[in-house]
């Protein structure tokens, strides 16, 4: 099991009272709620950087994530004949 560790963070007042008042319609404390964000923001920047990857290895414009996600099923596809 991880230890947690204390992180110590400046925020300013709005900030804080923006998290505040969604951890509290959220009915979670405001740690677990800036817990889930840092979680959501690193896996978002981590599928950023995969597609970057992406992109750069195999000189794709900009996909967009339907679009990323089919890519390597185009070929696949297989219509009956008329």
């Amino acid at each position: 099991m991880e230890t947690a560790k204390t992180l110590q963070i400046e925020l300013d007042a709005n900030l804080q009272q923006a998290l505040q008042a969604n951890a509290e319609a959220q009915k979670i404390g405001v740690p677990e709620l800036v817990r889930r964000a840092v979680s959501f923001y690193l896996r978002r920047y981590e599928e950023a950087e995969i597609r970057q990857k992406y992109q750069k290895g195999y000189g794709e414009a900009d996909l967009t994530d339907l679009e990323f996600e089919m890519k390597d099923w185009e070929d696949e596809q297989v219509w009956p004949a008329p």
